[in-house]
């Protein structure tokens, strides 16, 4: 290339004139970075599988450059099964199976474990190579993280192991089966009066929050019962908030010492019901976030702030005590919460069309004293059809607010003076902040 400047002629080089250069132009580019992604996978499993087995004192099946290496094999095989033959990818592959059937027998032969743990990553992290080459990129990458995810939790899931019951592999199975083998079945359109009861959607909401419930079963489950006060109650709050407030007021009676530590745990167990609302709205109508988002959070943030303050009275007393958590699913309050979302369905409904907007709000705070979750997904679900945003918005903030006046109520009629007066203070703050939500939106 020249140029001209002054009357003189200048030539700038160019790297593009290098014979190697067209080399990392188009696909070749592509391909060194397919190539430096796989070997960065199979390294990161490779790293993963070399420590756990060296920690656990097992034979090292493979390192983490092996790993490395199958990835890349994948990687090439797949490239060129697409560009010569399908057979090479097969043969590869019969080859990779083949070296680690061969492994796993010498392994055991020579007082190896008979667990085959390491083997199937070694042929996971092969495919992930062959996902790699034919550029699902982000999958290959996914699947990486949750397959060093899975191996590096083994800690935690022999931990869980032992402290599952019968009785959790049971409500296990019973929330596979309505989750799975009912659903589909179910008739996706609506019945009834006032046309509102849909079997599908209705069977869905189910499923939403008894799974949620379930989830923060598993987490107690994992974290283990004897934890601090603060961080149980942040799990047990997935379970039910106004339960746990019930069991910390119960045993403020038993534990006086504890009680101001224990309200500490209830309004932390409160305060995870709006995030928890929030991921039921998003579910059933996305719409309505940005109208509820804000007063939501600033309630959420006004119980973080109350247990903040909670924290700084007890952060000198380290106590812990035990909470025990029951297995939160079963079939009858399935059922139970399935007929109170189709009832508070119906009447919300018919107060909407034959009185208004006012007997709507009267609904949603008498039924959110004892469970935000059903009038919430119930008003959600009328804001996609017929119900102003605004409107639906102040009465999920109302339902908020009652439930968590509730909760302060239950303070004090179960706990003791130091418990009920203490969570009176912090949720006041709460239920100041809601009203101001409902005022504004």
């Amino acid at each position: 290339m020249k140029t001209s400047r002054g009357g003189l002629v200048v030539k700038k080089f160019s790297f593009a004139k290098l014979p190697c250069f067209y080399y990392f132009e188009g696909v070749e580019i592509e391909l060194l970075t397919r190539i430096g992604l796989a070997l960065a996978l199979g390294l990161l499993v490779g790293i993963e599988r070399e420590f756990s087995q060296g920690r656990e004192g097992e034979p090292l099946f493979a390192g983490n450059r092996t790993f490395a290496l199958l990835a890349l094999l994948g990687t090439i095989s797949g490239y060129l099964a697409a560009k010569i033959s399908p057979f090479i990818l097969f043969g590869a592959l019969l080859i990779v199976g083949a070296l680690i059937v061969i492994s796993y027998f010498l392994s055991v032969r020579n007082g190896g474990q008979l667990g085959t743990t390491t083997e199937v990553s070694a042929l996971l992290t092969f495919l992930i190579g062959v996902i790699v080459a034919v550029g699902e990129l982000f999958f290959a990458s996914v699947t990486t993280i949750a397959l060093v995810t899975l191996l590096a939790l083994k800690p935690s899931f022999r931990t869980l192991t032992g402290k599952i019951s019968y009785e959790d592999i049971y409500a296990t199975l019973k929330f596979a089966i309505i989750s799975i083998v009912i659903l589909p079945f179910l008739p996706n359109r609506t019945f009834g009066p006032l046309n509102v009861f849909n079997p599908a959607e209705t069977w869905l909401l189910v499923i939403l929050v008894t799974g949620l419930s379930f989830a923060g079963y598993v987490l107690v489950k994992i974290v283990g019962p004897q934890r601090s006060i603060p961080l149980m109650s942040l799990l047990g709050g997935l379970v039910s908030s106004t339960a746990l407030t019930v069991s910390f007021a119960q045993r403020s009676k038993q534990n006086l010492e504890l009680s101001r530590l224990l309200a500490l745990g209830a309004v932390i167990a409160s305060t995870m019901m709006f995030p928890r609302l929030l991921i039921e709205i998003g579910a059933v109508n996305a719409t309505l976030l940005p109208h509820i988002i804000l007063p939501l959070t600033s309630m959420m943030a006004a119980g973080l702030i109350a247990a903040g303050w909670l924290w700084h009275l007890e952060r000198g007393r380290q106590q812990t005590t035990e909470v025990q958590f029951t297995n939160p699913f079963s079939i009858a309050p399935a059922l139970k919460f399935a007929l109170l979302f189709v009832v508070i369905l119906f009447i919300s409904k018919a107060a909407l069309d034959y009185v208004g907007t006012r007997a709507l709000y009267f609904t949603a705070a008498l039924a959110g004293l004892p469970d935000a979750d059903a009038i919430t997904l119930t008003i959600a679900r009328l804001a996609r059809e017929s119900l102003d945003a605004s409107t639906a918005a102040r009465a999920i903030i109302l339902a908020a607010v009652s439930n968590t006046l509730m909760k302060g109520a239950i303070a004090f009629l179960l706990g003791v003076r130091m418990f009920g007066r203490q969570m009176a203070l912090a949720l006041a703050f709460v239920i100041f902040v809601g009203v101001i939500g409902i005022i504004l939106v």
